[in-house]
């Protein structure tokens, strides 16, 4: 969006700038006229006071001469008092002419100066003003325009993401469950397989501690009840034979290694428990079933916990 805008803003101060110039030449062609002006009121005022001057000597002469006239009016007659006379108003007449003249002179030049300062204005800046602002307008509407084009790509490429980050938290998400179900199913079968397995060591072990295993426990066992001798062996334990598991983990080989395979077994098997989901209550849940008892009596037997 900036870079599409900068240009045409760039292009607006250059034009401000020459507008600017313009308007600068514009104040010294109205200073110069103005200085024109004035001098031309100066040289009228001048003049105007200089007429005024011939007019007071005029009149001042006419005054002495119509003195004279009134002093010479007994001893010349009626006919030079009338010349005077004429005279007179001849001089008025012709005072009163040249201030006439020179009130039109100088208003005439006021209007024909102001007429001209405007020309030359007009002439000057008119044109490339008019100009100017044509282009200044056509440059906005422009920059506007790729305002407004800059803006619906912006959004378009906006709404683009979101849905593509839409899609690929979906995606995470769908991954995080297959991944979560992988994993569940993955714990299921090697829990399963673990359980198996020390079930069966739990026969074992059974053998060992009692020489008496009677038919219904085999049969239990057969019928899907794999944990039949896991309790069988944790209740021979709890009766007393604890006390001489540590002295036949010692003596006998066999049980040692069964006795090892399954302690073995079960701690990977609690691992796998305490690391996922909900661990710790599994785990509980785990060391209180029969497999679970019967590792902590084997364990605490041959003083494995302690160690």
């Amino acid at each position: 969006l900036l870079t599409a805008v900068t240009p045409e803003i760039e292009r607006l101060e250059t034009i401000a700038a020459a507008i600017l110039g313009q308007t600068k030449e514009a104040e010294e062609v109205l200073g110069g006229q103005g200085q024109k002006l004035a001098a031309w009121l100066e040289s009228g005022e001048r003049a105007l006071l200089s007429n005024q001057e011939q007019v007071a000597a005029l009149r001042g002469v006419i005054e002495a001469a119509d003195g004279d006239a009134r002093r010479l009016t007994d001893s010349s007659g009626p006919q030079l008092v009338a010349t005077l006379l004429r005279i007179k108003d001849a001089a008025e007449q012709a005072g009163e002419r040249a201030r006439h003249a020179l009130s039109r002179a100088i208003a005439e030049a006021t209007d024909e100066l102001g007429e001209a300062s405007e020309q030359a204005l007009s002439q000057r800046l008119g044109g490339q003003f008019q100009a100017r602002m044509e282009e200044i307008s056509a440059v906005a509407d422009r920059a506007v325009q790729a305002a407004h084009v800059a803006s619906d790509r912006l959004m378009r490429q906006l709404l683009t993401i979101a849905d593509t980050t839409a899609s690929i938290e979906q995606r995470i998400a769908e991954a995080d469950d297959a991944a979560e179900k992988r994993d569940r199913d993955n714990f299921s079968n090697r829990s399963a397989i673990l359980i198996e397995s020390l079930n069966s060591l739990s026969i074992d072990v059974t053998k060992l501690l009692s020489q008496d295993i009677n038919d219904s426990s085999w049969g239990t066992y057969l019928k899907g009840d794999r944990g039949v001798f896991t309790r069988r062996a944790v209740s021979l334990l709890n009766n007393g034979e604890a006390r001489s598991i540590g002295q036949l983990y010692d003596e006998d080989s066999l049980f040692r290694d069964n006795v090892n395979r399954y302690i073995h077994d079960f701690e990977a098997m609690l691992r796998n428990v305490l690391t996922a989901r909900d661990g710790s209550s599994l785990g509980v849940t785990l060391l209180s079933s029969d497999i679970g008892k019967l590792y902590v009596a084997l364990a605490q037997a041959i003083d494995r916990l302690g160690n």
